[in-house]
């Protein structure tokens, strides 16, 4: 290297740097996800999928065409809604989206065991893939907010 050539940061020091952006959002006050929403979010999720579980407990045709896609859908609108309410990021609106739909899918996944319509097998795979829609749930709930934002600026 010559005495005027600029030495770049390595990758790890990039990627290994969370310390410092903690420190500059702390300084502005800028909480990444938000905890009220977050609540609603998982209230609307939980009891939407109770609402399934109980309606397949009485009506078995649920039970075989809906609770799989169902419980994704559900979420991944949760996710959705705390996203595109929240509107704090792509990055954010994600991580908070998988929150959402994996703790909402897990409740409604141990009330269908417990009421014995599914296998209690079903726990952790269903919970894994109701993470995934979450987080493309809160991706999408992001990109409604921004398209929200920018139809308010006209």
């Amino acid at each position: 290297m010559g005495s005027g050539a600029r030495r770049r940061p390595c990758v790890t020091t990039r990627l290994f740097a969370p310390k410092r952006r903690a420190e500059l959002s702390q300084a502005k006050g800028f909480i990444v996800i938000d905890p009220k929403i977050l609540l609603r979010a998982f209230i609307v999720g939980t009891v939407l999928q109770i609402i399934m579980v109980v309606l397949g407990h009485f009506v078995p045709w649920v039970v075989l065409h809906v609770f799989m896609f169902g419980g994704m859908m559900i979420s991944a609108t949760a996710a959705y809604l705390y996203a595109m309410h929240a509107g704090k990021g792509y990055f954010p609106g994600a991580t908070a989206g998988a929150i959402v739909g994996g703790a909402c899918a897990l409740i409604g996944i141990v009330v269908s065991v417990e009421l014995g319509e599914t296998a209690s097998g079903l726990i952790p795979g269903g919970t894994a893939v109701c993470v995934l829609t979450g987080a493309v749930g809160g991706l999408f709930g992001q990109m409604a907010a921004n398209l929200r934002e920018l139809e308010n600026r006209r």
